[in-house]
């Protein structure tokens, strides 16, 4: 089994597509003989067959081939999404972590002048008792 990175997999679709053929596809013909078709005249290719003894996977495999050209275009339409949402996300991330420090900033000035309220001023006479 091949392992690629995400960039590496996209730049091989990308190349996959530009030089393959483009969808959609479809099949017909009888289980023992299906073909894999482009358009009325062109055909992409013969599928194997089971000799009788799976008929429903020899379908199943048809119509999953065909659906090819389908997914490769809702992959990437799903991938340039999912990279916007992470750049939104992203850019969010920074604002709440911005938002984070000037609320940790106000809360400090809030409390430093909280302070400053409970403490009289140096200069303020307090009359006790009708004195000064």
């Amino acid at each position: 089994m091949i392992t690629l990175t995400k960039e590496d997999f996209e730049k091989l679709l990308a190349a996959d597509r530009a030089a393959g053929t483009p969808g959609p596809w479809h099949f017909d013909g009888p289980v023992w003989n299906r073909s894999i078709w482009t358009d009325g005249e062109n055909r992409l290719c013969f599928m194997a067959h089971s000799n009788g003894l799976n008929d429903d996977r020899d379908i199943a495999n048809a119509r999953r081939i065909t659906r090819l050209p389908d997914i490769e275009a809702a992959y990437i339409t799903l991938a340039a999404e999912n990279a916007t949402l992470r750049a939104e996300r992203d850019a969010w991330t920074k604002i709440d972590v911005a938002r984070d420090v000037d609320f940790a900033t106000l809360r400090a000035s809030e409390a430093a002048a909280l302070a400053d309220a409970a403490a009289p001023p140096a200069d303020l006479a307090v009359k006790i008792g009708g004195e000064e």
